[in-house]
């Protein structure tokens, strides 16, 4: 009888899923796994990994209550069919399935909110309008994390969706690895036309990406997005910023101890005299050294900073009802995730790192020293010697085919002292609050600086629970931060420099995205030194100072007054000596300005040097004149748009044109526009400009190819004009 019940067929391995049942027109009570039926509200998929359909949607019903069994239905057909009759790529695994749901939860939502009754309305232009809303909820920070998360964190082997998802996970912003997964959503759907008609369901009547993958939509969408995210207002950053160094300067010490101590309850496990107890539990003894771990005092109000903590209990009933005591797991996490975050928070907000960089930051290969030493820190002396610079080795993807491995400057101390910058500190702290972490789990997740635990709101006790920490783990760390140790209800609706604080307030901090911090830190710099821009270009990694200016500076509200301002300024220092006849000025603007002397010398008035420029100023300003400065001339590009050449050649002219074309903008287009002028500071440009064309001229000539030179002439004539205007004499060429 033992024989046989051995040799029967386990239900579980015999069982082979209909891979038609989504066409049935009624497949209710049809099992689609061993442990759950089509019409059950939870879809049992694996013994740990469950789909659940009874999801809330913002009108107070939920997905599987009657009144949406059209959504319910197309969703489910739709699913099924992915996963196992998909007909453009693999079929999608249980844990991707899992993924999925999160994104078809708020597509659900969204979709009773705008009316749409089932797919049939799902064009592109309702595609664009869930775009748009999704934006909308996330950045102010409407979006659940629980409810909405759209990764599935489990282990096994990721889909090629899941591999594009980490890309656009670690390259791009948080928030946008979710935006893919709901893009990629949309593109399935119009992907499975044909299964989902065949199921008898109305399908979307087109592809909403016209023609695009998921991962290049949602890199388009992006690109549009990442210049208008803002810079974190002062009076939201600057309490963060203190809170953050206050754990990472004061209460990194007791967490680090108390993790630690976790950690050697969970080590007994591992050995060959294991306890046979569930991991975390604890005996009597065990539970008082517990209850004998301190907090150190906080400096401000001289008493501990947390209180004691208990473990865990929990009462057997039963014929000898007695106590079990556990591992307080849930609540040293709590205090785990807060220090990273605030560990991270420090790191991004004084170094300017993108998130995937941060997050490629490498673990240490040899022990850290806590007077400031890692395997992945240099110590660099400053050019004068006086300074010792932290240098912190990371990669760098983004406009590069191929990750690099580049230097970040941390921060620096005086040669001789022993002062840790924070960003230094955190690393520190990181290193070795997450030490017990890496030692369970061993292999190659433990060369990341940042990992966390899978799943779970405990600490991890399997070597399975441990894995590499992304962009989207930091941000919802930073976000719970926030919102359990800094207060924003009390911030103005408005800051002093007028920007929104609404949203910062009412969502406590979680509209926050880590990309903010990179543009404050650029702003910070710049305020305390306006000559610092070329500086900011190269620990960004930039290319060019003109990328940074235009994606990081030129938001803020601030500089750009001040930038109007100066602008302003420039085309009245440029209408007063062309009209005072102080210095010499040219170019076609220049003989505009001489037909309304009699105008500009009334603004004037009786004022002199800097007092009549400052009454152009004003004057200039009430009209929205500014000056365009490059190192061949001024563009006055607001007094004659619709006479701009360098609009004309990229047929881009109209009447209400405020600055030049870029992209198309030249000296040897500028020289003979009706919007250009020159003055002395243009002088060098066209000093060199002469010399390197009259000399190539005058070699061509003794070579006898001028043929091929008329161009050359022609811009050393347009440079020699330039200098007579100016009243400089030509320079000698040999």
């Amino acid at each position: 009888m033992k024989i046989a019940n051995l040799a029967a067929p386990s239900p579980v391995i015999d069982f082979q899923p209909q891979k038609s049942l989504y066409l049935l027109p009624n497949p209710g009570e049809n099992m689609v796994s061993p442990w759950s039926k089509w019409k059950d509200h939870r879809w049992k998929l694996r013994e740990s990994l469950t789909l659940n359909w009874e999801r809330r949607l913002s009108n107070g019903t939920f997905l599987t209550d009657h009144t949406n069994n059209v959504l319910l239905d197309s969703f489910r057909r739709y699913l099924y069919s992915c996963m196992y009759d998909r007909r453009c790529g693999t079929p999608l695994s249980p844990m991707t399935a899992q993924s999925d749901l999160g994104a078809i939860s708020w597509i659900a939502d969204w979709m009773t909110r705008r009316s749409h009754n089932d797919f049939s309305t799902l064009d592109r232009y309702a595609f664009g309008q869930s775009i748009d809303d999704w934006l909308s909820d996330y950045l102010a920070g409407k979006l659940d994390e629980g409810e909405h998360e759209l990764g599935a964190e489990e282990a096994g082997s990721p889909d090629d969706d899941e591999k594009q998802g980490d890309e656009v996970q670690d390259e791009y912003p948080d928030g946008f690895d979710r935006m893919y997964r709901i893009i990629n959503l949309w593109k399935r759907l119009w992907e499975q036309t044909a299964e989902l008609r065949a199921s008898r369901i109305k399908v979307l009547p087109e592809d909403p990406l016209q023609g695009k993958t998921a991962l290049q939509a949602t890199k388009a969408i992006f690109d549009f997005v990442r210049n208008r995210i803002p810079q974190l207002p002062d009076e939201v950053a600057l309490p963060i910023m203190n809170e953050a160094h206050k754990w990472v300067e004061e209460r990194a010490e007791d967490i680090i101890r108390l993790n630690a101590h976790c950690f050697t309850f969970f080590k007994r496990y591992d050995s060959g005299n294991a306890p046979k107890k569930p991991r975390g539990y604890l005996s009597k003894k065990e539970c008082e050294r517990f209850g004998e771990f301190r907090f150190s005092k906080d400096s401000q109000t001289n008493e501990a900073w947390h209180p004691p903590v208990r473990a865990e209990v929990t009462k057997r009933e039963g014929k000898r009802p007695r106590s079990v005591w556990w591992v307080p797991s849930t609540l040293v996490r709590r205090l785990v995730d807060d220090l990273v975050a605030a560990c991270s928070i420090v790191i991004f907000s004084e170094s300017g790192m993108r998130p995937g960089e941060v997050a490629s930051i490498r673990a240490s290969t040899s022990a850290p020293d806590p007077r400031g030493t890692h395997s992945e820190i240099r110590i660099a002396l400053s050019i004068s010697g006086l300074n010792e610079l932290f240098m912190l080795k990371a990669l760098v993807k983004k406009g590069r085919k191929e990750a690099a491995e580049v230097e970040w400057l941390l921060g620096a101390r005086p040669v001789g002292s022993n002062f840790i910058p924070g960003p230094v500190k955190a690393v520190l702290v990181l290193e070795q609050l997450l030490s017990p972490w890496r030692a369970l789990r061993g292999g190659e997740v433990c060369k990341w600086l940042f990992i966390t635990k899978k799943s779970g709101v405990g600490l991890p006790m399997r070597s399975t629970a441990v894995t590499r920490g992304h962009t989207s783990n930091m941000s919802r760390s930073q976000r719970g931060f926030i919102a359990r140790h800094v207060d924003l209800s009390k911030l103005p609706d408005r800051s002093t420099l007028g920007e929104d604080l609404i949203p910062y307030r009412v969502s406590e901090g979680r509209c926050l995205l880590l990309y903010q911090w990179r543009k404050s830190y650029a702003m910070y710099v710049i305020r305390t030194d306006r000559r610092m821009l070329p500086a900011i270009a190269t620990q960004f990694k930039h290319m060019s100072v003109a990328i940074t200016e235009n994606a990081y500076v030129s938001g803020n509200i601030e500089l750009l007054r001040e930038r109007e301002s100066q602008q302003a300024r420039a085309a009245a220092s440029f209408m007063f000596r062309r009209v005072v006849g102080s210095e010499p000025c040219g170019g076609r603007i220049a003989k505009l300005f001489d037909t309304y002397a009699e105008l500009l010398r009334e603004v004037i008035g009786d004022s002199s040097g800097q007092d009549g420029i400052a009454r152009l100023q004003n004057w200039c300003e009430q009209r929205g004149i500014r000056v365009f400065t490059s190192d061949h001339g001024k563009c006055f590009i607001k007094i004659a748009p619709k006479e701009s050449k360098c609009h004309e050649v990229s047929g881009t002219l109209h009447w209400s044109l405020t600055q030049p074309n870029f992209s198309t903008r030249e000296p040897d287009l500028c020289s003979g526009c009706a919007c250009f002028g020159v003055d002395l500071e243009h002088g060098p440009f066209w000093i060199n400009r002469y010399i390197q064309c009259e000399t190539a001229w005058q070699h061509a000539k003794r070579t006898g190819l001028t043929a091929g030179f008329r161009v050359i002439q022609e811009r050393a004539f347009v440079a020699a004009s330039m200098l007579r205007v100016l009243k400089i004499d030509l320079p000698q060429v040999n």
